[in-house]
């Protein structure tokens, strides 16, 4: 008997910890009229703490507006003190899984926001799958809740979102 109720006890632990690990609040579209149209409640503000024989580039908003057939994915976490996120190389850690097919796609290019500029806005850019990388670990700091902006070409409802073992979600 003592051994039933040691295993429900772990068990309920498992389970407990499992649920209030839970980080996903909302994966869904967003289809702006501009990439340079970024919301106000928007909470995004990386750090990079480590990073190792890496390269990275940039591109704009005007840029990704010039190429067309570009969706976003706004993805909202929430965290007791932060995230450390890991970027591999070409995004190949974060996958979208098409509901359609099943075929699996990275983001083109995820949004990065600079420091801020003169006038008190963030300066925009994205950073794209061109990234090469060893490791790039990037931090969230201290923040209950976290928005990553995924660049993707033909995202869709009902498609996939998988980071790592960090994070699952379907877009609504």
């Amino acid at each position: 008997m003592k051994t039933i109720s040691i295993i429900l006890f772990a068990l309920f632990l498992t389970i407990g910890s499992f649920a209030q690990s839970k980080s996903v609040i909302k994966c869904s579209i967003w289809k702006p009229s501009s990439f340079c149209d970024i919301p106000d409640s928007l909470i995004t503000t990386p750090r990079v703490i480590n990073m190792d024989s890496t390269t990275v580039m940039y591109t704009t908003c005007e840029k990704l507006d010039k190429m067309g057939n570009l969706t976003g994915v706004w993805l909202t976490l929430s965290t007791k003190d932060g995230s450390i996120i890991n970027f591999e190389s070409n995004f190949k850690n974060i996958n979208l899984i098409k509901k359609s097919d099943g075929k699996t796609i990275h983001p083109f290019a995820i949004l990065w926001p600079d420091e801020y500029n003169s006038n008190g806005k963030k300066n925009l850019q994205y950073l794209t799958s061109a990234l090469k990388t060893t490791k790039f670990e990037s931090k969230f700091s201290f923040q209950k809740k976290i928005d990553l902006l995924l660049i993707f070409t033909g995202a869709e409802n009902g498609d996939k979102l998988i980071i790592d073992n960090f994070v699952e979600a379907v877009i609504q």
